[in-house]
């Protein structure tokens, strides 16, 4: 058994189902836990966040994720320096942090958006894909001596408009949304970025939270 890093609690970890992923949980199972689980063969327990996709199945545990009850805060996004902030102020619509390059390759073995590009070319259609990025350059503000990176993406793979994304897509975002921010995922069919940096929604029927 494991113990939290933060607040040395006892853990346990979760091999998520179909991601194979792992996720801490507090070491002991309570009955309105986020996740249903079951012991595996390696140690680990195996299961699944429970959404309205997968309902907790009847005789089997559930666990808390124990980000949820941490008692230490956790923040992985470092606290930003005062140029950092003065960078943000002056492109407050586009990422000060990171740019990405307008460039995809030529290469269709890499490249699976240019067979679509007539289906793909609707201005109200969403698509998720997965992307391979790299840093291609680095670029120091004078103005601040910030240094911000430039990504170009290597390979993208498209996987659906966002309306018909696969179960496990969506639970997979949720899930890495969750661990990055500490927060309940966002939507994925209703809200994009809009122009002005602010979350637009496209979709409005009541939906319940992912996680």
């Amino acid at each position: 058994m494991s113990r939290c890093k933060h607040c040395k609690t006892r853990i346990r970890w979760v091999r998520l189902t179909p991601s194979n992923r792992r996720l801490p949980v507090n070491a002991v199972p309570v009955a309105d836990g986020e996740v249903t689980a079951w012991e595996g063969i390696d140690g680990d327990l195996v299961g699944f966040v429970i959404s309205r996709d997968r309902p907790p199945i009847a005789g089997r545990r559930r666990w808390r994720i124990h980000k949820v009850s941490c008692p230490t805060p956790q923040t992985k996004q470092p606290a930003r320096s005062k140029d950092q902030k003065k960078l943000l102020d002056k492109e407050k619509i586009m990422s000060a942090f990171v740019k990405l390059s307008p460039k995809l390759p030529g290469d269709p073995e890499i490249n699976g958006l240019d067979e679509l590009a007539e289906t793909i070319a609707q201005p109200d259609e969403i698509y998720a894909v997965l992307a391979w990025v790299k840093c291609s350059k680095v670029t120091k503000d004078l103005e601040t001596g910030t240094e911000v990176p430039t990504v170009e993406i290597r390979r993208i793979e498209p996987i659906a408009p966002v309306g018909a994304t696969p179960d496990e897509v969506v639970r997979l975002a949720a899930d890495l949304y969750h661990r990055r921010t500490g927060r309940d995922p966002l939507p994925f069919e209703e809200l994009v970025a809009s122009h002005h940096g602010e979350v637009e929604v496209v979709d409005s029927p009541e939906t319940d939270s992912l996680l």
